[in-house]
């Protein structure tokens, strides 16, 4: 490029790169962004260029809200082989403590993904208030495909106070479809809780 200067850098102490574990290895390691220090560690592992899934902390992500107050959320990505992976990241504040599990698994025929989130905070202190969800798709035989879309909540105001996408109400889906040139074919089930 025509600048000398690159967006962002690693500048570091020392490091050494382990072409076995296909990891880059950092001591008193500053991140510069146009050639300006914004962050500072004093190790940090990162995977080879290429590495596409590795066991790991992910970035780090704040929230904020007038309940809950600035939270950290911290998410650790753990592969469980080529088809599947978990990603556990605790929510902490100073108004709650929660612990989100995101599980992904492929199948030659589709896929599945399954959210849980359980939260002790001081909004309702008396209980574990939580989420969960559940997506999947099939492809079966003759063409048709199965799609599901599962979510249950404890209490009604959760997934406004932990800032999840807006709703009035929650659908629960089963569809069942087959489309051809000239025909499509569809048989939905939807169930509604509604939030108000």
């Amino acid at each position: 490029c025509d600048n000398p200067i690159p967006i962002w850098q690693i500048h570091a102490k020392s490091g050494f790169h382990n072409t076995d574990k296909k990891q880059l290895f950092f001591q008193n390691a500053h991140l510069r962004v146009f050639d300006t220090p914004v962050f500072f560690v004093p190790y940090l592992r990162l995977p080879e260029p290429g590495v596409k899934r590795m066991r790991g902390f992910l970035v780090p992500r704040t929230k904020q809200n007038s309940l809950l107050g600035l939270a950290l959320e911290l998410p650790y990505f753990v592969p469980i082989g080529q088809d599947k992976d978990i990603t556990i990241s605790p929510l902490i504040s100073q108004h709650t403590k929660t612990l989100k599990f995101n599980y992904r698994q492929a199948f030659d025929t589709g896929g599945f993904e399954a959210n849980l989130a359980a939260s002790r905070d001081t909004v309702i202190p008396e209980k574990i208030r939580a989420r969960f969800q559940a997506v999947g798709n099939v492809n079966l035989p003759k063409n048709y495909r199965l799609h599901y879309d599962f979510t249950m909540v404890s209490d009604d105001s959760y997934l406004s106070d932990y800032d999840y996408p807006p709703l009035d109400r929650i659908a629960s889906l089963i569809n069942f479809n087959k489309t051809q040139k000239l025909q499509h074919e569809e048989v939905n089930l939807v169930y509604y809780h509604s939030l108000f």
